[in-house]
């Protein structure tokens, strides 16, 4: 999975701000809106608040996300790509051995559970 941040200057406030003003615009009858109807507007301000532009093996490339809108009762689950730096089986064994030994004991497959179901909202 690839990292995304923040562009410089731009808090995650911001993201949060668009996202309960679409939470009050969809609540309110008056306005005849669902988040879907919002889903533009929340990809605009994310556009312009997230760092999409990443060097990846010498060149500029674009990191595409998606935005997906909650529904009751069903849950968007993510499995994660290997870290960045793993490119062979023994890559992956020497980088969970790593992440151990400096995480203080730490195991990655519980950390990796554990961010999955986060991830999920739930």
């Amino acid at each position: 999975m690839a990292r995304i941040g923040l562009r410089p200057g731009r808090e995650y406030e911001q993201i949060g701000q668009v996202v309960l003003g679409a939470w009050f615009k969809a609540l309110d009858p008056a306005n005849g809106v669902t988040l879907q109807d919002l889903k533009p507007e929340i990809e605009a301000v994310l556009r312009e608040t997230l760092e999409t532009q990443v060097v990846q093996s010498g060149s500029l490339q674009t990191i595409k996300f998606n935005v997906y809108i909650d529904k009751p009762l069903e849950v968007n689950i993510v499995i994660p790509i290997w870290p960045a730096s793993v490119m062979t089986t023994a890559d992956l064994v020497t980088y969970l051995q790593g992440y151990h030994d400096k995480t203080g004991g730490r195991h990655y497959d519980e950390e990796v559970g554990q961010a999955v179901v986060f991830g999920c909202g739930r």
